[in-house]
């Protein structure tokens, strides 16, 4: 089964994952590009414009790609975040900005594709055999125990490919918690800059959710926009 934990920046992603990775026998949880020093010093350089969101978003699926290549067979698969939210919210951004072409922007979502086909990972292009959730964040520990009972009372004959998991909260407490972690780079977010990407995040998953309910699905990336 995989189980996407996805959501805006401040929700505790990272850390209901590692709850997940304790609680789950024969998982691997699928870490985010930050997990890695030069995540965080590409993380920092992008924001601080000193580096293109196409040099950003390439290095961003070179280190999907090698994470793929290395994932063992194994019973749960626990992504943070995917390919497809690094195009749709953060490129989608740059593209609505003027900083991402439209020729770029085309071309990672050809990337994407290919990636997310030869690993049979979670895509919003494919939720046939999703199930998805939208929970606000309490604590970690109580939001993780919902997402383990969702998993387990799932019923084995039944199971799911994929879950996916959409983490919100109140826009003050998620400007709190990225201010209080002080990620490297994101001392220069303003809280209009992060209310700005958080809403962006929640009309996106609005339109997910509602083509989950229907029989609609989408055909490309651009009908996600």
């Amino acid at each position: 089964m995989n189980i996407l934990i996805t959501g805006p920046t401040g929700v505790g992603k990272s850390s209901i994952c590692e709850v997940l990775l304790q609680e789950l026998n024969n998982a691997v949880y699928v870490e985010e590009y930050v997990s890695e020093i030069m995540g965080k010093e590409m993380l920092g350089m992008y924001l601080n414009k000193k580096i293109s969101d196409i040099t950003f978003q390439h290095y961003i699926l070179d280190y999907y790609t090698r994470t793929f290549e290395s994932i063992k067979e194994c019973d749960y698969k626990i992504f943070e975040r995917i390919p497809d939210d690094g195009l749709l919210c953060f490129s989608n951004l740059a593209n609505i900005k003027g900083d991402l072409s439209d020729e770029d922007f085309l071309a990672l979502s050809k990337r994407i594709r290919e990636i997310v086909n030869k690993y049979n990972i979670p895509s919003y292009l494919n939720l046939d055999g999703s199930k998805i959730y939208h929970l606000k964040s309490d604590t970690i520990m109580n939001v993780a125990a919902q997402i383990l009972s969702i998993i387990r009372l799932t019923d084995s004959n039944s199971k799911p490919k994929s879950i996916i998991i959409f983490l919100d909260n109140d826009d003050e407490e998620i400007v709190r918690r990225i201010h209080k972690r002080g990620r490297h780079g994101e001392e220069n977010y303003t809280t209009e800059d992060l209310k700005f990407f958080t809403n962006h995040y929640r009309k996106l998953y609005s339109r997910i959710i509602d083509t989950e309910r229907s029989s609609i699905r989408f055909v490309d990336y651009g009908s996600l926009i």
